[in-house]
């Protein structure tokens, strides 16, 4: 989606789809060590000697996952769309379109930065290894995405898509934008757009569900 009369050479839909590989990078890499050190150094034995119980160091868990990857998911975008438009000096007939399209920037974000922490905090509480188990997450799903994809357009239902939490994340920033004709996508023509919000729902709440139900049987030691 481009301003009018300005036509940047990305558009800020084409810019999540350009940024989605250094998001997931910083996903894999950075988001999950923080509960696996605390495990690893016996640390969450200390934390749970406070007063913090074991679902409010998870809630702390998953905000300090989520604000993180919103930096990253929101904060590239809304700078590239003040940049355009500072250089093309947006009137007030443009501003209303600009706050719009933030609108949408800021939702977008926070989508992919809930999905991604939430499924984060899962493989966290089982991984021992952040980086190889978030990797191995992510990378089975965008192959199974492909897989998929292939399949729908042979005639197999697109909902069979909706296993696939990481294409969810991506799709849920397509129905807020508008599927883009220059970004290839996974075929989810002919789903509800509340079927795929449904969809990430269950996702979220099954991830969260499964760290809950980890962290309340595993035994600290102190």
């Amino acid at each position: 989606m481009a301003f009018a009369g300005m036509g940047p050479p990305v558009t800020v839909r084409q810019l999540f789809a350009l940024m989605s590989t250094p998001v997931l990078l910083f996903v894999i890499g950075v988001a999950p060590v923080g509960m696996i050190a605390d495990r690893r150094s016996k640390s969450l034995s200390l934390y749970l000697a406070s007063p913090l119980t074991r679902e409010t160091y998870l809630a702390a868990q998953a905000a300090a996952i989520f604000v993180a990857v919103c930096l990253v998911s929101v904060g590239p975008p809304l700078l590239y769309l003040a940049g355009n438009a500072v250089i093309a000096r947006v009137g007030f007939g443009d501003a209303l379109h600009v706050l719009r399209l933030a609108g949408k920037i800021v939702l977008s974000g926070a989508l992919l930065a809930a999905s991604y922490a939430t499924l984060t905090l899962a493989v966290a509480s089982f991984a021992k290894r952040a980086a190889a188990a978030s990797l191995a997450l992510f990378c089975l799903a965008g192959i199974l995405t492909n897989v998929l994809a292939a399949a729908v357009t042979e005639g197999v239902s697109p909902y069979f898509l909706l296993i696939d939490p990481s294409g969810l994340a991506a799709e849920l920033v397509n129905r807020v934008f508008g599927p883009d004709r220059y970004l290839p996508r996974a075929d989810y023509y002919g789903v509800a757009g509340y079927v795929v919000a449904l969809a990430a729902i269950a996702w979220t709440l099954l991830a969260l569900g499964a760290a809950w139900f980890r962290y309340h049987r595993l035994v600290v030691s102190r």
